[in-house]
């Protein structure tokens, strides 16, 4: 009887681990995971050099990995474990809470950034500000408050010191831009907490249209009144950049807000070299479509160009991380041409050289308060990109 049993149980984990391989080649395979929100592994390509350099079994395990069948509803079964029964305060970088979804982020231990950290971020900066000046040009850098530091009294102190860290650099990156004679507006004045998502670190059109405003008020133009715009709800299930990470399995809940086309202003629009529809928004094409930030613009792009002939207008060009998304989508209405630049994308050539070949009258760059000092992609605006 015992042999029985233990031939039955060989035979059922053999016939598990034949077909789980098995139907995981089957399977019809996804090339991005919106939950992790990253392209995944392609096939490896089976050549007698990737087989003796011993590429094509890292590839292979790693495609295995990302395609394995049932790996959402295994992963998703581990993420509910680790919330509703261990009880866990942070859950795949995401800090779980009733009132707003944070990112758990490492301690700095310092109260802000270091005096060459700031120094060297504002060198690229005064480069940039004194190109646009040279044909007689303006430039202004927008610092946005960061989902972290908007919410920041919600951080337990024992998890991160990011918010105050991020708050006293913000003190003196601005001053030191100021001493520099660079523009700096602090958008920690215009925003507040009904402008950001709960599930998503990004600000929405309410946000954005805040944004928007104070760029029209610095460079002189008038606004489109947001009384012009009309704001609709969706009903669709949003997936925010932080619920998502954790397979939204909180009763934490957003939903996007978009806005009728704004139809007196027609436009053209570009988006890296290739002409596009005519619109800021990707509307969902039913109420079963799941929609998230990227909704906005159509998500980050390298190079946007939108014209609406006016000449008499201005030309403005925005550049910066998926914060400059939501600004976007009204920039164009008080401006002659629009170029949107996102430098962790585009690389042909550095900005200071674009704006040379362009002359924007105004250019602004947007980006959150934990960047200041980061000089990778939208940091790195005097030099090309390695």
């Amino acid at each position: 009887m015992k042999k029985t049993v233990n031939i039955v149980f060989i035979c059922v984990v053999m016939a598990v681990l034949f077909a789980i391989p098995c139907a995981t080649y089957l399977s019809e395979k996804e090339t991005f995971s919106v939950f992790e929100n990253r392209n995944l592994a392609l096939k490896p390509e089976l050549t007698r050099d990737s087989v003796m350099s011993g590429d094509y079994f890292d590839g292979a395990e790693t495609y295995f990995k990302d395609h394995i069948v049932l790996r959402d509803t295994m992963l998703k079964n581990y993420t509910k474990l680790q919330i509703d029964v261990l009880k866990k305060p942070v859950v795949s970088d995401i800090i779980v809470s009733d009132e707003e979804l944070l990112p758990y982020v490492a301690l700095k231990n310092g109260e802000h950034a270091s005096n060459d950290e700031i120094n060297a971020s504002v060198a690229q900066l005064s480069a940039l500000s004194d190109t646009v000046s040279s044909y007689g040009g303006e430039f202004f850098y927008i610092g946005v408050p960061g989902q972290i530091t908007m919410f920041s009294e919600l951080y337990p102190d024992y998890l991160s010191d990011i918010p105050s860290y991020n708050i006293e650099t913000e003190k003196l990156f601005a001053a030191a831009l100021e001493e520099n004679g660079v523009n700096f507006i602090a958008a920690r004045d215009i925003l507040n907490k009904e402008n950001y998502f709960l599930t998503d670190h990004h600000y929405d059109l309410t946000g954005g249209y805040k944004i928007y405003k104070a760029i029209c008020d610095a460079a002189g133009v008038e606004a489109v009144p947001e009384s012009e715009f009309n704001y609709t709800t969706l009903p669709n299930t949003f997936y925010g950049s932080r619920s998502r990470k954790i397979y939204n399995l909180t009763p934490l809940e957003d939903k996007l807000t978009v806005v009728d086309p704004y139809t007196d202003i027609p436009f053209t629009r570009r988006d890296n070299g290739v002409d596009v529809p005519s619109s800021v928004i990707n509307m969902p094409k039913g109420e079963d479509e799941i929609v998230s930030y990227t909704q906005y613009m159509g998500g980050d792009k390298a190079e946007t160009v939108i014209r609406t002939n006016r000449e008499e207008l201005p030309n403005i060009l925005i550049y910066g991380d998926s914060y400059t998304n939501a600004v976007e989508c009204f920039a164009y209405l008080s401006f002659n041409e629009a170029r949107y630049i996102d430098l962790r994308h585009y690389n042909a050539t550095s900005l200071c050289e674009y704006v040379k070949m362009y002359q924007p009258d105004y250019v602004f760059c947007i980006r959150d308060d934990g960047q200041y000092v980061n000089l990778e992609g939208n940091g790195r605006v005097s030099t090309l990109h390695p």
